[in-house]
């Protein structure tokens, strides 16, 4: 995990959606769905994982923390049918954006790649502050030269937003070309919405 990036300790707990959540268009049966498996995921965590809110210890805490997040990613992967999921996140001094969490992308996290805000894909998204669905990536500009190593083709990426600013990017991609629908862009916000309220809150 980059230094620059620290995770917060203060919203371990999942609690009901917040408003920025329910106001994804997912339809009632999907919405519970998906916040019910979340819940299990972090709650069997938990269970095995108890002492956690009584530790001082920093790298403890974003050792679980980490743990999750990749759970998180594995489960968005499958659920969504796709070969990557990814989280950056703002370094401290909101200029770039470092990966703090990836399935299938490890070795921009092994390389420490940083992304610069307003550069490149995730870039441009947290720039922005809106999604952006790429069809071909060789037609846009990236920056980090694993999505083109790694041979990914069809990418979705969506803001984590704090306090109506983008404090970070969750994106997911294939191999294969594919047109992300608009209810898949509106399942991922809903997973970068859960990300970034119950971990990260306290950045702003």
């Amino acid at each position: 995990m980059p230094a620059q990036v620290k995770y917060s300790r203060k919203n371990t707990k999942v609690s009901s959606p917040t408003p920025n959540q329910q106001n994804i268009h997912l339809g009632a049966n999907t919405s519970s769905t998906l916040g019910t498996n979340l819940i299990a995921i972090e709650r069997s965590l938990q269970r095995n994982h108890h002492y956690f809110q009584n530790q001082n210890d920093t790298a403890v805490a974003e050792f679980f923390l980490e743990k999750i997040l990749y759970i998180i990613l594995e489960y968005v992967r499958r659920l969504m049918s796709v070969d990557t999921s990814t989280v950056l996140l703002q370094t401290q001094d909101q200029q770039e954006l470092a990966v703090i969490a990836t399935i299938g992308l490890e070795e921009e996290k092994s390389e420490n790649i940083h992304i610069p805000v307003g550069k490149g894909f995730a870039g441009q998204i947290a720039a922005n502050c809106t999604h952006m669905n790429i069809n071909d990536l060789s037609e846009v500009e990236v920056i980090s030269p694993v999505l083109r190593n790694k041979g990914i083709r069809s990418i979705l990426g969506v803001p984590m937003i704090v306090k109506k600013r983008a404090i970070g990017v969750l994106h997911i991609g294939t191999f294969h070309s594919r047109q992300f629908t608009e209810k898949e862009t509106e399942m991922l916000q809903f997973f970068a919405n859960h990300i970034a309220y119950h971990f990260f809150t306290e950045i702003s």
